[in-house]
């Protein structure tokens, strides 16, 4: 069967991208002699930075990959459901917010290492306010929900099923990061919570906390980043409304690209690694798409990507000086439900529940 030459440029990347992969996790375990999730200080030794040489190429294999849109996508690559200006309240104000936020956080990070740790413990003002975001994305997420089930729209079932999805997600992880109100209303832990949980708390997640926390992680770099570039450029799914409805516009994706740079004790693992470098080179490969239909899109993109990296190495170069080896953690910790409650309004906006947007 004879196949378009996007179609096998694309096959061919992707392959190529699970073979780089699969030889990554074989240094791991076999080489390395570590667990796939294995967390700790970074280390630079030479299979270290083999795998992470090894990583970068298979990101930027993928992302080459599907650089050039799919024409059964639009002559843009996006879905014209999700425009460069569907981003309340405007996408250069989204795309500043971003951007400060994660200046002051960095400048905190370098100037005082001790008053960093303090506002990122539990009951402070990071973890609070992440908390808070998820539960303002839940509601968000059940407002569009309500919005959508009465619109009566054309496949308006499957999408109030998947606002309805992403609400009791975003409501469990809430519920999970204040260990269910635990604090709050001085609830001692059972008995089984104090002996196997990691953090002695009546939550879940810390049963088997890196497994959550990577899945975490993972989960917001395919839905903000991943989900938002290859969707449109894979026909089979770009035609599907469902598909369509719930994938992020593109400033929202260069803006959520920041919270993969906020990695100290992951950076080992193969998956952050992969995820950092994949959202680096898709913010350069929309700089490059859009130099021409979008240019303040275009620099914004350019500009994300090098911030990515200076914060990333900044983390990596001063990572020694946290208190806590997990600190820098708790600092994404914010980033992720900050960017996912920006998505909730995207949705909401698109329900019929938003304000008009502004171009940027």
């Amino acid at each position: 069967m004879h196949l378009p030459s996007t179609s096998r440029r694309r096959i061919d990347a992707v392959a190529l991208a699970l073979l780089l992969l699969v030889l990554c996790w074989v240094i791991d375990l076999r080489i390395l002699g570590q667990p796939l999730l294995a967390e700790g200080r970074p280390l630079f030794d030479n299979p270290h930075l083999l795998r992470s040489l090894l990583l970068a190429l298979a990101a930027g294999t993928l992302v080459w990959g599907f650089a050039v849109p799919d024409q059964a996508a639009g002559a843009s690559g996006d879905w014209p459901r999700t425009p460069a200006s569907a981003t309340w309240p405007g996408p250069g104000r989204l795309l500043l917010a971003a951007l400060m936020i994660d200046l002051l956080f960095v400048a905190l990070f370098l100037i005082s290492p001790q008053y960093y740790y303090k506002a990122g413990r539990e009951d402070r003002p990071i973890e609070d306010a992440s908390a808070m975001l998820l539960f303002a994305s839940a509601a968000l997420m059940a407002l569009s929900a309500w919005r959508l089930h009465r619109a009566k729209r054309q496949h308006g079932a499957w999408l109030v099923r998947g606002a309805v999805a992403l609400a009791v997600a975003f409501l469990l992880i809430g519920m999970e990061e204040i260990s269910w109100g635990q604090r709050i209303f001085g609830i001692r832990s059972p008995e089984v919570f104090l002996e196997h949980n990691l953090q002695r708390e009546t939550n879940l997640h810390n049963f088997v906390t890196d497994e959550a926390e990577n899945a975490y992680y993972l989960g917001a770099f395919l839905l903000l980043t991943a989900w938002p570039f290859f969707v449109p450029r894979i026909p089979a799914l770009a035609r599907q409304p469902m598909f369509a409805f719930f994938t992020a516009s593109e400033p929202l994706m260069v803006a959520a690209a920041l919270s993969a740079a906020f990695s100290y004790d992951l950076w080992n693992v193969s998956f952050t690694q992969f995820a950092f470098f994949c959202t680096v080179f898709i913010l350069l490969a929309t700089a490059w798409r859009r130099r021409h239909s979008n240019r303040s899109l275009a620099r914004w993109a350019l500009l994300m990507a090098m911030i990515c990296v200076a914060t990333q190495a900044a983390h990596l170069a001063f990572g020694y000086r946290t208190v806590r080896l997990w600190d820098v953690s708790e600092y994404k910790e914010f980033l992720v439900p900050f960017f996912l409650a920006a998505y909730a309004v995207e949705i909401l906006q698109r329900s019929g529940g938003g304000p008009e947007s502004r171009a940027v």
